[in-house]
């Protein structure tokens, strides 16, 4: 009798030993104590949430006996629910299942199913009663609010990833994250043996301590600078030298473990609203910085006055974004046409970007059409979207495609010109900014010209290529300086895709985008037809001057003037010796490269006058070349003659020269002049 006493005695003592050393491994032995903290529910607690009578904070989860599950003792009615997981594109994890071991426990109450006073063992301690308090929320048919901060539902795809493994062959394939069986996990040993559970997996109580909220919300180290996330997480370039890291940004400022407004763990419902946080004047964090870039005032710009803009705000866009376009860009870059949008992060990544260089980490294509993992030119990030395959203008698809595929383009035929010397943000808010927003359209840092009738050399196109500009390197054109005439239209009126011509994109507008063309000098076509899209009104080629003016003496025995540099219009409507000669400006009227007067014209400039009587100078009636020949020589009144169109002035008689005709022999004039009709003369 006396040993079964003694063995009796033994097992009980051994029981209450292992039953304390269950608990000492859930109760901290510093100098918090869990009867402080919200986690107390019984009527000596602190929360809001806590019972009327009872005094026993512990037997909420834990109890002695009948325990389910049997580690920890468990107490707390366990939830049967089936949980919507955490899901992203950019997730290496392959075995995110349905919660499991530690985890579980916590989803018992925070999954908002069952009530925090639904325990199995109601009389686990004593003969004490689990009441209500009152709140609503403490009874064992009571759950929490579904607004409740910790109530965090069924649906967990907004919170971090739990019971999944995190071991070193993870670690490696995500690139950045720290090796747990390595790391330190700043509580004294590794990640692994500090952090995580049975098999290495991340449950709950890998960031959360229940029984100590020392550091605030149960965490089981201090994360005001995002200390506890960087345990685990090492982003690339997350270092001195960031612009946000230099400044005080850190993981809490735009990321939040549950409860987050997308997937990435985001704060805010949409990118642009959360960087808008600081980079908006009206951002509610704005005024902590010293100095930050106010995109969004940019954006509302725009918006309010026309202008232009990456649509960074467009809602139709929002969940075209793919995380992996900038993580795994040779699966998914270029972007597919079908697929364009515009968010922050296709242009930059927060935790990579520099004050010297905004766009570092971001992946793009080099002028060969290579992929490259971090852009370093303007160009090679436009090409992330902007390369195409159909090389057409009104398609924002088509640029690298249409520098690769024309024999003329902008960039002195090299495609590198970076795009943002015609490209970028013109706002008042914002002085030389990327291409955010712009007052213009098409993002253009400024309009092509401010007043057609008035231009300037800060206008776009012509702070390069006017003659009167210091810079180098394109071609020169005879514009401002011009004193007698202008062609004050916007220069895509005549430049851009000669593919395009008569395909109602550019044609008879200023729709033109200079990038590229199979004709030189950009224009959408050759000459006279690029002329006559406009000036249709004198088009008829079967009337006046001829405009497809070639250098063929047999064809036109009189011209005496080598064409050697142009054709076309231009050979008449140049500024004369002009670098870049074209119908731009002259010192005459009619963008004429002379004036037509009796001692020395545009005429005689090409053409071998008539001797005799209608020399210049001897009969002074017909000194001048307009007193036979209209002074307009697109114009079809008159004699429709090719080329010949002539009349006389009513002062002879109201009479006409009906025809004209020159040879290497004699020339031929059919006319009522002086009642002589035929006259034929030689040269």
């Amino acid at each position: 009798m006396s040993m079964n006493i003694n063995k009796k005695i033994t097992i009980f003592l051994l029981m209450n030993l292992v039953i304390l050393l269950i608990f000492t491994t859930f109760v901290e032995a510093d100098t918090y104590d869990v009867r402080d903290s919200v986690h107390n529910l019984s009527a000596t607690g602190s929360g809001d949430i806590k019972s009327f009578e009872a005094d026993n904070y512990c037997l909420y989860c834990h109890t002695p006996h009948d325990a389910a599950p049997i580690e920890p003792l468990w107490n707390h009615t366990m939830s049967k629910e089936s949980y919507t997981l955490y899901d992203s594109s950019t997730i290496d994890a392959t075995d995110i299942d349905q919660p499991n071991d530690s985890s579980t426990l916590c989803l018992s109450c925070h999954d908002g199913t069952i009530a925090m006073g639904d325990v199995v063992n109601i009389r686990s301690v004593g003969n004490e009663m689990i009441t209500d308090s009152g709140t609503g929320k403490l009874g064992d048919l009571e759950t929490f609010s579904d607004t409740a901060k910790a109530n965090l539902g069924v649906n967990i795809t907004d919170d971090h990833p739990i019971s999944f493994v995190y071991d070193n062959i993870l670690a490696e394939s995500d690139g950045e994250l720290e090796d747990p069986n390595i790391a330190s996990s700043g509580l004294g040993d590794t990640i692994k043996n500090d952090m995580l559970g049975d098999n290495s997996r991340l449950q709950c109580a890998s960031c959360h301590n229940p029984h100590n909220n020392t550091y605030g919300d149960f965490l089981i180290k201090d994360n005001t600078g995002g200390d506890l996330c960087t345990t685990c997480h090492n982003k690339t370039g997350w270092t001195t030298g960031n612009a946000h890291y230099d400044v005080g940004v850190t993981c809490n400022d735009c990321h939040t473990p549950h409860s987050a407004a997308q997937s990435a763990g985001l704060k805010a419902s949409t990118e642009e609203q959360l960087c808008y946080t600081c980079h908006d004047d009206s951002g509610n964090r704005y005024d902590e910085w010293t100095s930050v870039v106010d995109i969004g005032s940019v954006i509302d710009n725009v918006n309010n006055n026309g202008g232009s803009t990456h649509p960074i705000e467009d809602s139709n866009l929002a969940s075209r974004h793919y995380a992996l376009e900038n993580n795994e860009p040779s699966t998914e870059l270029p972007v597919a046409a079908v697929n364009k949008h515009s968010e922050c992060s296709d242009c930059h990544d927060p935790h990579q970007v520099t004050l010297s260089n905004p766009l570092k980490g971001i992946p793009g294509f080099d002028l060969s059409g290579t992929l490259i993992t971090s852009v370093t030119n303007s160009y090679e990030l436009c090409y992330k979207c902007h390369q195409g395959a159909n090389g057409l203008q009104e398609s924002i698809d088509s640029v690298k495609y249409t520098f690769d595929n024309r024999t003329s383009t902008h960039g002195n035929g090299t495609n590198a010109e970076k795009c943002t010397k015609c490209h970028g943000g013109n706002s008042e808010d914002i002085s030389g900014e990327a291409v955010h927003g712009s007052n213009e359209d098409g993002l253009l840092t400024e309009p092509q010209f401010v007043n057609v009738d008035s231009p300037s050399t800060s206008d776009l196109c012509v702070s390069c290529h006017d003659n009167s500009t210091a810079s180098e390197g394109p071609p020169k054109i005879y514009f401002i300086n011009a004193t007698g005439s202008q062609h004050n239209t916007k220069c895509t009126a005549c430049h851009g895709d000669s593919v395009n011509y008569n395909s109602n994109i550019n044609y008879g507008s200023e729709t033109g985008v200079p990038h590229g063309s199979n004709v030189s000098q950009l224009l959408k076509s050759t000459q006279p037809e690029v002329c006559v899209d406009c000036h249709s009104s004198r088009s008829d080629m079967n009337s006046g001057h001829p405009m497809n003016i070639t250098n063929d003496g047999s064809v036109y025995p009189q011209i005496v003037r080598p064409i050697t540099w142009t054709s076309g219009c231009q050979a008449c409507h140049t500024q004369d010796g002009a670098s870049s000669p074209a119908p731009h400006g002259t010192d005459y009227t009619n963008l004429l490269m002379m004036s037509i007067d009796p001692t020395n014209g545009t005429c005689d400039d090409c053409h071998d006058m008539p001797g005799g009587i209608h020399s210049k100078g001897s009969h002074w009636q017909y000194s001048n070349c307009t007193n036979c020949h209209i002074e307009q020589p697109h114009i079809t009144d008159g004699v429709g003659y090719s080329h010949k169109v002539v009349e006389v002035a009513d002062g002879f008689n109201n009479s006409e020269i009906t025809s004209y005709s020159k040879t290497t022999t004699n020339y031929s004039c059919d006319a009522t002049c002086h009642m002589k009709n035929p006259r034929t003369y030689s040269p």
